[in-house]
């Protein structure tokens, strides 16, 4: 792309004086080995809408995003690029702890303060609930499970229910797609398959079932007939995991407080984090999701607030030494150079101030002033007032190309 860039600007039909250029990324970065960077800011939270304490979170098929807070709009809905969407569960619960979304778009709330497991519709609507309201316990019969303060729900690819009934039973209860009881085990302790509370649960693509069995600072896996299989020790107490599309496994170790990584054998491969309340810190991080493109999401309870967390091809950039060189040739000239990318600002102004270019751009377009690219390149033709045809837009997505084309700017 760089050395069609030269080919370009060496054209006679090409006026450098009346050229506005707008780069993406994605045209001159080069992506490089995982790394994290964290944004705090990227949910679009509507006026009238508070989070408060998040305790969780989940995401659809879809790469929308669910996040489940103590406050009065339990459950919130997100696009993937932060966008608001709705909000619903307005008087169901009293202390939500987690949120699953399973294959079929269902979610699963756990309630600790009414020991209840509720399963919804995508529009909210009730369609089972397991455990009885306000009712602790083992079990009700001895074919219908209580629960004493459920923490966590996951469930398997046949529909079959894992609840990890940890607070007050320290034990996982199974059941099948219908809410029927199958069998449950373990009791607080510390030898294998015993626990001092179960806190999230999560199924990996061998099939096992984790277990995060908090107070003993351990993870312990199961076949999903609930026979035992190993032990993997933590140099910390586990909250909450979650796995990403290549099975590597991410831990909240809440009183650390870090994110700690684990391919899928147990080795650690490192952690992130620190305690305060700034951007990539925590106080007692709570829920963890991963997201369709290796997002990592953590709910914190302390900070109201989700952080998202992406594979940092940004900070291990970097740029291709052509493309540095044409920048510092169009900076000597009198042609406006533009970024316009939906990445976040946070993000952006890292990476250019990273490597000592920011001041090769008369503006830099984020998503955090503009809903989409459409909206980002009618902002630099109206501020401009030029001819579209005089604007170079360099991009790889056809979607952004498009977009350039319905407004007459060269791409």
């Amino acid at each position: 792309m760089t050395q069609d860039l030269y080919h370009f600007f060496k054209s006679p039909r090409v006026s450098l004086s009346s050229l506005l250029v707008i780069l993406t990324l994605s045209s001159w970065a080069q992506p490089a080995n995982l790394k994290f960077m964290s944004d705090s800011l990227f949910l679009q939270i509507p006026e009238g809408i508070y989070l408060k304490e998040v305790y969780d979170l989940a995401v659809n098929n879809q790469g929308e995003l669910f996040v489940l807070s103590r406050g009065p709009h339990p459950i919130s809905k997100f696009a993937s690029d932060g966008r608001f969407l709705e909000s619903f569960g307005k008087g169901l619960f009293t202390q939500v702890h987690s949120i699953t979304v399973d294959h079929n778009e269902k979610i699963w709330i756990t309630d600790v303060g009414l020991h209840t497991l509720f399963k919804l519709d995508e529009t909210g609507r009730v369609e089972m609930v397991l455990g009885r309201q306000n009712i602790e316990g083992e079990f009700y019969t001895d074919a219908v499970p209580l629960f004493n303060k459920p923490a966590d729900v996951i469930i398997s690819a046949n529909g079959d229910i894992f609840v990890a009934d940890g607070y007050g039973n320290s034990r996982v209860v199974k059941f099948d797609q219908t809410g029927n009881f199958i069998k449950t085990w373990g009791v607080k302790g510390e030898g294998s398959s015993e626990f001092n509370l179960p806190h999230s649960l999560a199924i990996d693509k061998k099939q096992r079932l984790l277990v995060a069995d908090r107070e003993n600072s351990r993870i312990q896996l199961f076949d999903l007939d609930g026979n035992y299989l190993e032990t993997w020790n933590l140099p910390d107490k586990p909250y909450c995991l979650t796995i990403d599309k290549n099975d590597f496994i991410y831990i909240t170790l809440g009183k650390a407080p870090k994110i700690l990584k684990l391919d899928n054998d147990g080795k650690i491969l490192g952690l992130f984090g620190s305690e305060g309340k700034g951007p990539g810190q925590f106080v007692m991080p709570h829920g963890i999701e991963s997201g369709p493109d290796n997002e990592i999401y953590v709910a914190e309870p302390f900070n109201w607030r989700v952080e998202k967390f992406e594979l940092d091809a940004l900070k291990r950039a970097s740029p291709k030494s052509k493309m540095m060189d044409l920048l510092r040739k169009i900076y000597q000239t009198e042609i406006r150079t533009y970024i316009a990318t939906m990445q976040s600002a946070i993000v952006i102004h890292f990476f250019l101030d990273e490597y000592g270019i920011t001041k090769y751009f008369q503006e830099i377009l984020t998503r955090n002033d503009f809903p989409n690219k459409l909206a980002q390149l009618k902002h630099i033709i109206d501020k401009n007032q030029c001819d579209p045809s005089k604007i170079l837009f360099i991009d790889d997505s056809r979607r952004n190309i498009s977009a350039c084309k319905s407004l007459g700017i060269m791409c």
